[in-house]
C-alpha cells in the first residue's frame, strides 16, 4: 500500500472501509505491508487491529517491493527462480557460471562450448525443480540461443556454431564462481531453490582455457555415471 493508496483510503473511508472488510474476509488476508515512508493512518491501523491483520514496514518503493514479492511468490508458490550467470552443459553436467560482470563467465563458456559443450542460457537462468526432484535450467524465451561477446555484442550461438552447440535445458549439477580480482580457491556454499550447491572457485589471474581446463577437471572429478539428454 503506498501514500496514494492510503490517502485514498482515508478519504473515501465509509465506502472504502465496506469493501476493504469484505476483502479481507473473502481472500483470509493476514498481512499489511506498507512501502517506503509509509506510516499506517488511524482508520487503516484500527481496521487491522480489528481484524488481527500484522502490520509490516518495508524499505522498498512500492513498485520494488511488488517486484520482489512476485518473485518471492514465484520461487515458493510455484517452485521456480531466476538466477544470474551462465548455464552450460559441459560433459552431460550442467555447469553454472556466477560472478560480477567482467569475471570472464562468458568467454569461459565459450571455450567450454569450442570444447564441445552446449550453451543452455547467458546472464539469467530461469530454474525450477522438475518431476525427479532436480534443478533444471533453461533460458528465457527472449535471450535464448543469444550470448554476449566482447567487441561483437549479441551473438545468436546456434546460428553462428549449428545446433549442436546449444541446448533447450539441463540439470544445474555444479556451480563455478569467476572472479575479476585474485582470490584464494575456496569452497563455498549456494542455495538454489532449498537445494545447496557446492561452489568452486576460479581464479582471475587463469585464462579462459585455464579455467575451463579447471571446469573439466571438477566435472570428471565429481560425476559418477553420464546423465541421460
Amino acid at each position: 500500500m503506498d501514500s496514494r493508496e492510503v490517502r485514498r483510503f482515508e478519504i473515501f473511508l465509509p465506502g472504502l472501509l465496506a469493501d476493504w472488510v469484505g476483502l479481507i474476509k473473502a481472500h483470509d488476508i493476514s498481512y499489511l505491508i506498507l512501502s517506503a515512508g509509509e506510516r499506517p493512518s488511524v482508520p487503516v491501523s484500527t481496521v487491522s487491529d480489528t481484524h488481527n491483520i500484522s502490520r509490516f514496514m518495508s524499505g522498498l518503493s512500492a513498485e520494488l517491493l511488488e517486484y520482489r514479492l512476485k518473485g518471492l511468490f514465484r520461487e515458493k508458490i510455484e517452485g521456480r527462480a531466476a538466477v544470474c550467470g551462465v548455464l552450460v552443459n559441459y560433459l552431460r553436467r550442467g555447469v553454472l557460471l556466477i560472478g560480477k560482470s567482467g569475471s570472464g563467465k562468458s568467454s569461459c563458456a565459450r571455450e567450454l562450448i569450442r570444447r564441445g559443450g552446449r550453451l543452455v542460457s547467458d546472464d539469467v537462468v530461469d530454474v525450477r525443480i522438475d518431476a525427479n526432484g532436480r534443478i533444471m535450467g533453461e533460458s528465457p524465451k527472449r535471450t535464448r540461443d543469444l550470448m554476449e561477446v566482447k567487441g561483437l555484442g549479441i551473438v545468436n550461438i546456434k546460428a553462428c556454431m549449428g545446433a549442436w552447440a546449444v541446448k533447450s535445458r539441463s540439470p544445474v549439477n555444479f556451480v563455478v564462481g569467476m572472479h575479476r580480482k585474485v582470490c584464494d580457491e575456496k569452497v563455498g556454499r549456494m542455495e538454489i531453490l532449498g537445494r545447496v550447491f557446492r561452489v568452486s572457485h576460479i581464479p582471475a589471474a587463469l585464462s579462459s582455457a585455464e579455467a575451463a581446463d579447471r571446469i573439466e577437471n571438477i566435472v570428471l572429478r565429481h560425476r559418477c555415471l553420464p546423465e541421460r539428454s
